[in-house]
C-alpha cells in the first residue's frame, strides 16, 4: 500500500502546535493547580481553628458591655430602644453588649449657644440678617429690629435626646415666642433704650417657663441683645428722634442744674433778709419799749412835780433843738449882724 504525503508550500497541509504555545499552555494549567491549593490550604486552616476565633468574637461582642462615661458627662442607658437608666454617672458602667443595650452620652456642663432673631450681622460683608425672623412688632405699632444670644445647659439629658429632635430648634422657638409677647408690649423706644435688660430677663424666663412646660429638658443660663436697632428704612428718622430726645434731656438736665444752683442762693439771700428784718424788728420793738418805760416815768414825775417836770422838759427839747441848729452867740450890748443869724450858714 502506497501513502503519499503532500506537502503545499504556500502553507497548505496540517497544522501542528508551536512549541512555544505548548510551554505556555503548560505553565498557566500549573499556576491555577498551585492557586487552588492555596485556596483549599486556607479553607482548611480556617477549619481547624474556627472555635477560637468564634470565641474571640463572643468574647470581644461580651466586652462591648463595658463602657466608660466621662467627668464632665451624664449617660441614658436604652435595652431594646427602651430607657432604662437616664442617671449614669462618670465612671466605668459594666451593662449589656451591643446590639441588647446602647449608652448614649452627653456633655451636660458643655454651654450651648443658639442666636434668635436670624442670627448676628456678618461683620465681614455688612449683610443683615432675613427681616422676616428678626423683625417684632412694639406695643406702639412700630417694628424693631431684635438678635439675641441664648446660652443653655442640659438639665435633664433624657429629655434633651428624646423629648424633641432639634432642641436647639425648641430653644430658639420658645426664646422667639417670649420676645414676641414682651416686645407687643413696650414702646419701641423702651426695647431700643430704656428697658434692654429688663427685655432680657424676661425673654429668659418666659423662654424657661414654655421649655420646662414642653419638657425639653434644658435650662436658660442668660440671654442677651447682639442687636437692637430700628429697620433700615426708617433708621434716620428714628435717629433724629434720638438726638432730638438727647436734646432735651440736655437741656432738662441743664435747667435743673441752674435750678439746683440757683435755689439754695435764693434760700440764703431769703434767710439772710428775714435775719436782718428780724433784728431790725427786735431793735424798734425795744426802742419803743423804752421809750414807752420813759414815757411812764415822766408821768409819774409830772404828777408829782407838773411845774418842775415841765420846766425839765422844756430845757431838754431847747437842748435838742439847739444841739441840731447853728448858733452865734453875742455878749449882751455888743454890736452884731443879725444877718449872719437869719442868713444861716
Amino acid at each position: 500500500m502506497l501513502i503519499f504525503f503532500h506537502h503545499d508550500e504556500a502553507g497548505g497541509g496540517h497544522d501542528h502546535p508551536h512549541p512555544h504555545e505548548h510551554h505556555h499552555h503548560h505553565e498557566h494549567g500549573h499556576d491555577h493547580g498551585h492557586e487552588h491549593a492555596r485556596g483549599g490550604a486556607v479553607w482548611e486552616w480556617l477549619g481547624r481553628r474556627w472555635p477560637v476565633i468564634v470565641g474571640l468574637c463572643v468574647v470581644g461582642w461580651l466586652v462591648s458591655g463595658i463602657r466608660v462615661v466621662g467627668p464632665a458627662e451624664r449617660g441614658v442607658v436604652q435595652r431594646f430602644g427602651r430607657v432604662i437608666d437616664d442617671r449614669v454617672t462618670p465612671g466605668i458602667r459594666f451593662g449589656l453588649p451591643v446590639g441588647i443595650e446602647t449608652l448614649t452620652k452627653v456633655q451636660i456642663s458643655k454651654t450651648r449657644r443658639v442666636s434668635v432673631g436670624g442670627g448676628g450681622v456678618d461683620g465681614l460683608t455688612g449683610n443683615l440678617p432675613d427681616p422676616a425672623r428678626s423683625q417684632f412688632f412694639s406695643g406702639d405699632r412700630n417694628i424693631v429690629d431684635v438678635q439675641l444670644s441664648v446660652q443653655y445647659v442640659i438639665s435633664d439629658p433624657k429629655a434633651f435626646l428624646f423629648a424633641t429632635a432639634d432642641p436647639d430648634a425648641a430653644v430658639r422657638g420658645a426664646c422667639e415666642s417670649a420676645l414676641c409677647e414682651i416686645a407687643a408690649a413696650m414702646p419701641v423706644d423702651e426695647i431700643l433704650t430704656l428697658r434692654k435688660a429688663e427685655v432680657q430677663l424676661r425673654v429668659r424666663e418666659m423662654a424657661q417657663a414654655i421649655l420646662d412646660r414642653h419638657g425639653v429638658g434644658v435650662r436658660v443660663l442668660s440671654v442677651s441683645q447682639e442687636r437692637s436697632a430700628p429697620p433700615e428704612k426708617v433708621a434716620d428718622a428714628f435717629r433724629a428722634v434720638t438726638s432730638a430726645r438727647a436734646d432735651r434731656d440736655r437741656l432738662i438736665a441743664e435747667a435743673e442744674g441752674y435750678r439746683e444752683d440757683l435755689l439754695p442762693r435764693a434760700r440764703g439771700e431769703a434767710t439772710a433778709v428775714l435775719a436782718q428784718a428780724e433784728g431790725e424788728a427786735y431793735q424798734v420793738v425795744a426802742l419803743a419799749e423804752a421809750r414807752a418805760r420813759r414815757f411812764e416815768r415822766i408821768l409819774e414825775e409830772a404828777k408829782g412835780a407838773p411845774t418842775l417836770t415841765r420846766r425839765r422838759m422844756h430845757a431838754e427839747v431847747i437842748e435838742e433843738i439847739l444841739s441840731r441848729t447853728r448858733k452865734v452867740i453875742l455878749k449882751p450890748g455888743a454890736a452884731g449882724d443879725v444877718r449872719l443869724i437869719e442868713e444861716g450858714p
